[in-house]
């Protein structure tokens, strides 16, 4: 039997993001310091929301925490919307509408390699939240013409030049993800960043 996450639920979060940049699932057991992150989100330049779900409602998802994250990308419908979501269970993703000019994987993949060896707790994902939604801002701050787009732009014609940096960069990532235990076996004392 397929399990897909209750339209109902997911409308429910899009509903209260439109509201609030941060939503907290009252059944997850993960509640990072709300004033904090609603701060941090308040500061950036394009829309940014947090979706903190209990581990349940991403495994219920079709395709997961991808598919979660879609999902809220869609129903906000908004092409500068920068989407991170966080499940009680230490997932994390995420997403863009596509219009933001922010590098919302790399962002997190960056915090994510920074706060690898900490706890997965409120504090930690407190901090993360924060530190995500200033990395962001200053994404979207950059200057079209600033050096990371340029360099962006050069080493997008290097590859095409060279042929096969495509592949060398995607491995270099998936071998910086695999740093960080994608998986849902667990142990009942791993509580860490997934």
């Amino acid at each position: 039997m397929l399990l897909v996450a209750a339209p109902a639920a997911v409308d429910d979060v899009v509903a209260s993001l439109r509201q609030d940049a941060l939503y907290v699932s009252s059944d997850s057991s993960l509640t990072p310091d709300g004033d904090a992150v609603r701060e941090a989100l308040a500061q950036t330049s394009v829309p940014t929301y947090v979706a903190v779900v209990p581990q349940e409602q991403v495994d219920a998802a079709e395709l997961g925490i991808d598919g979660l994250m879609l999902q809220i990308v869609d129903g906000l419908a908004d092409p500068k919307a920068v989407v991170y979501v966080v499940s009680d269970g230490g997932e994390l993703q995420a997403g863009e509408g596509g219009a933001s000019g922010v590098d919302a994987g790399g962002i997190l993949d960056r915090v994510l390699a920074e706060r690898i060896d900490e706890p997965f707790d409120a504090t930690s994902v407190t901090g993360a939240l924060v530190d995500i939604a200033r990395l962001v801002d200053a994404d979207a701050d950059a200057e079209p013409g600033s050096t990371r787009r340029t360099v962006g732009l050069v080493g997008l014609v290097a590859t095409v030049a060279i042929g096969g940096g495509g592949l060398l960069y995607t491995r270099a990532q998936r071998r910086l993800r695999a740093s960080a235990p994608l998986t849902d076996e667990r142990g009942p004392d791993d509580a860490g960043w997934h």
